[in-house]
């Protein structure tokens, strides 16, 4: 597996700021077991951008940030039967699985008087999986799944500078991994 990224920050004034970054990895995976030899590639890229704006009043200050996020995954996986340990002749399954995420999200800290510190924020997930199977018959699905809503509100207190009190009510949001959407079994969950 190979990991690279670059991230880009650039301060527009002593209020705004805006990070960018593009990321990818790639990983080449090959697995002899005692049913088959599966060889699977997966490669994701993804970028993100945020822009910040910080702001202070007389009693409290506080930062507000929106952005957005894009992730695209693309998986050929091929299993054979296992010959001592190598890829067989017979071809058990040849698929493709792409995926694709975006997200928009929004948030506000803010540093209240009396030590409390307030955040609220939130995202918009939208997501997309292609699934095709390349062996006749040629079987082409999609699933785009509805989009999903995730709330954050937390609040802090500062009781001392050694103990605080938390809490925090979210929503989350878990997309389904490979393994989930196409198990080693060689079937698509659709």
């Amino acid at each position: 597996t190979v990991y690279a990224g670059l991230v880009h920050e650039y301060e527009w004034n002593d209020k705004w700021s805006t990070k960018t970054g593009v990321y990818g990895s790639i990983t080449n995976f090959e697995n002899p077991t005692i049913r088959n030899y599966e060889s699977r590639d997966e490669d994701n890229l993804g970028a993100r951008s945020d822009t910040q704006y910080s702001f202070e009043k007389e009693t409290w200050q506080g930062k507000i940030t929106l952005g957005g996020e894009y992730q695209y995954f693309f998986s050929p996986v091929k299993v054979y039967n296992n010959d001592s340990g190598a890829p067989g002749a017979v071809v058990q399954s040849d698929d493709e699985l792409t995926s694709q995420q975006f997200l928009l999200f929004a948030q506000a800290d803010l540093d209240l008087p009396k030590e409390f510190y307030l955040t609220i924020g939130g995202s918009a997930n939208f997501l997309k999986y292609d699934f095709l199977s390349l062996l006749t018959p040629i079987t082409e699905q999609q699933r785009k799944f509805d989009p999903v809503f995730s709330p954050r509100i937390a609040l802090l207190k500062k009781i001392t500078p050694a103990f605080s009190v938390y809490g925090n009510v979210s929503k989350g949001f878990s997309p389904p991994t490979l393994a989930e959407v196409r198990p080693s079994a060689g079937t698509y969950n659709n």
